[in-house]
């Protein structure tokens, strides 16, 4: 018997949104993601689209240009432009409203590089196994 664990069908439905625009992550933030950290602006040096809270974005390195990720973003696209680079304690300095210290939870990043993102699915799917 094969069991699907709510995080295979949580990652599944993740990696299958349309991707709204994209993320690129400084050297510090792509280890971070890779490491199973939530996303911070502080790792963010570049967004590029539209998007809005809730929607599907690509996490790019920086150093690489390749994709190393997928997130459902907690900000809008406009909101991690100006607050990229900074810690969040500046957040509502400059935005002027509060809003959340993390740009993505880590449970709603989804590793997409070779054994990354196998050893990813690996962890998650291990905890469904009735063998």
């Amino acid at each position: 018997r094969f069991g699907v664990s709510e995080m295979t069908w949580r990652r599944r439905w993740i990696l299958a949104l349309p991707l709204k625009g994209t993320v690129t992550l400084t050297a510090v933030g792509a280890n971070s993601i890779r490491n199973k950290r939530p996303l911070l602006a502080t790792g963010i040096c570049a967004v590029s689209g539209v998007f809005h809270r809730d929607e599907g974005v690509s996490l790019l390195d920086e150093e690489t240009g390749e994709e190393i990720a997928r997130a459902l973003m907690n900000m809008k696209s406009v909101e991690i432009d100006k607050v990229k680079g900074y810690s969040a304690n500046k957040f509502q300095k400059i935005l002027g409203y509060p809003v959340t210290s993390e740009v993505a939870f880590r449970e709603n990043i989804i590793l997409t590089t070779g054994a990354l993102a196998a050893l990813d699915s690996d962890q998650d799917e291990d905890e469904d196994d009735d063998d």
